[in-house]
């Protein structure tokens, strides 16, 4: 007890508290560098003022306190779009809305809170710090993507969503090459600021403001240089703007099928390949022939309807759903299907239901079933498309492991849920970045938006605004002639050259330190 006492005291003596309370603004401020606002700048100020922080502090107890306080500030603000699902949760759980981004909060900044404690440990002797901590921020990124289901959100590349020369990097070195990029030059800055600036620190501060410039630079030649685009296809994306409170209701049915019917038919040339989002209509299509049979009046001759939608299978007594995606050809029948692999914890299943006492925030049906294995969906004349059931865009590895043989990304969700607020604004931001990485245009549709279809370089050729009723007819362009290097290689390379790099340059120090002066 007298050292826990200890413990305590030194959390949370005033100048302690003052920290902790500097720390959680600060992670706030970082949070709003992200979609929708997009204040890179705020947030590159942050970042540094974080370091500068830990810089200072005495224990790894308390750096790993003040970066727990540093990630739940950042997720409180970033993620408190959350609260907005809970107004379609079941009765008992419509008022723990705040409480969930609390918990959430919380949950996600111990990964902030592991940064910094081995931050402070200094594990790689030697290695100058800011290089060090952008590796570790790194690193912990991709732990954040990997463990526990993994959550990709609002990694740190994503700040630069809104500056789309920084994000053609991402074809490259991915979204983690950027992150690293970015905390590196924080992390750098932080150590001028931090201490009596030399001439070889202010050296290594112009230095990354150059490299910064010159991705930005390479960014802009590389849209600039792009070639004429060729058009795959034509594609109808159908946006009903169903909202979450009439989208599974029995009275709403018909009229939510015949608004999408409306959106496909209208006008006097439908393009052949027609998209709408994910569970667009609440009818077990692939057993519905009736209903088919109207969606193939409203297609083309020799059209596709491309829609995600509830599956079942049984199995004896027990029936299984899939939240899948279903390709429906013009005679009626359906030709390809696609089950969603990565399910939502909590939304779509319950982790360790036995166990867990926490119950799903989605009324309806019982846990879903997650699919067994990736695959495509042709969408004739020799078009295959990678399927992309809402958050599994935002899974950069997953994409590219199922994105290797296609020529175009189609990313059906249902955004409803989280109204007008930030979310669907990230989501959007995050799934389009697959398109620059892969060198693959990605076709999106939204219940409530935000819909569009964007090139191979991420730049917008349509886009429906949030919460609109309508349709867009767009020409989808090719992708690149040639796979991006990220396509081909990956993270791996990233990673080996970030370990090659500590190694080296933690050699060099320790021989600098060893030579006599």
């Amino acid at each position: 007890m007298p050292i826990f006492r200890e413990r305590v005291r030194v959390w949370f003596y005033p100048r302690s508290l003052t920290v902790v309370g500097l720390q959680v603004a600060v992670g706030g401020m970082y949070g709003l560098g992200f979609a929708p606002l997009s204040w890179w700048p705020v947030a590159l100020v942050a970042l540094t003022c974080h370091f500068v922080v830990l810089r200072r502090l005495q224990s790894w107890r308390v750096s790993g306190f003040a970066g727990w306080m540093f990630g739940f500030g950042f997720f409180m603000v970033s993620l408190h779009w959350v609260n907005e699902s809970f107004a379609f949760a079941p009765a008992g759980l419509r008022g723990l809305g705040w409480v969930a981004v609390l918990g959430l909060s919380l949950a996600l900044g111990l990964f902030n809170a592991l940064f910094s404690a081995l931050a402070h440990c200094r594990l790689c002797k030697g290695v100058p710090r800011s290089l060090e901590q952008a590796a570790l921020w790194t690193a912990v990124e991709w732990l954040r993507a990997s463990v526990f289901t993994g959550f990709p959100w609002n990694l740190t590349a994503y700040l630069w969503s809104d500056t789309l020369p920084m994000l053609q990097s991402t074809a490259v070195v991915g979204v983690y090459g950027l992150g690293f990029l970015t905390v590196l030059a924080s992390a750098t800055f932080a150590e001028l600021l931090a201490t009596t600036p030399s001439r070889r620190q202010l050296a290594v501060c112009t230095g990354m403001v150059a490299v910064l410039a010159g991705v930005y630079s390479g960014g802009v030649r590389r849209l600039q240089s792009s070639a004429p685009d060729t058009t795959q296809f034509r594609v109808r994306i159908v946006q009903a703007n169903i909202r979450q409170d009439r989208k599974w209701s029995s009275t709403a049915r018909e009229q939510i099928l015949a608004a999408y019917l409306e959106g496909t038919a209208e006008a006097e040339v439908v393009p052949p390949v027609v998209v709408w989002p994910e569970t667009a209509i609440p009818f077990l299509l692939d057993e519905d022939a009736a209903r088919r049979g109207l969606i193939a009046k409203a297609l083309p001759p020799k059209g596709v309807l491309v829609t995600g939608g509830l599956r079942r299978e049984h199995q004896g007594q027990a029936q299984r759903f899939f939240n899948s995606v279903l390709t429906v050809a013009s005679g009626g029948a359906v030709v390809g299907r696609y089950d969603k692999v990565h399910l939502v914890p909590f939304g779509e299943f319950v982790p360790l239901a036995a166990l867990n006492p926490f119950p799903r925030l989605t009324a309806g049906l019982a846990d879903l079933t997650a699919g067994t294995r990736h695959g495509l969906v042709d969408l004739g004349n020799g078009v295959l498309a990678a399927p992309l059931i809402c958050y599994e865009a935002i899974f950069p590895g997953d994409v590219r492991a199922l994105a290797a043989d296609a020529s175009v990304l189609v990313n059906v969700t249902n955004d409803a849920w989280f109204g007008t607020s930030w979310g669907p604004y990230q989501h959007l931001a995050i799934a389009r970045v697959r398109a620059i990485e892969l060198g693959i245009p990605l076709i999106r549709a939204a219940n409530t938006g935000i819909s569009g279809v964007f090139d191979p370089y991420g730049r917008t050729r349509a886009m429906i605004p949030l919460g609109v009723r309508s349709f867009a007819d767009v020409d989808v362009p090719s992708p690149l002639p040639n796979r991006t290097i990220y396509a081909r290689l990956g993270d791996g390379p990233l990673f080996g050259l970030i370990g090659s790099g500590l190694v080296v340059s933690g050699a060099i120090r320790r021989r600098r330190r060893a030579s006599p002066s």
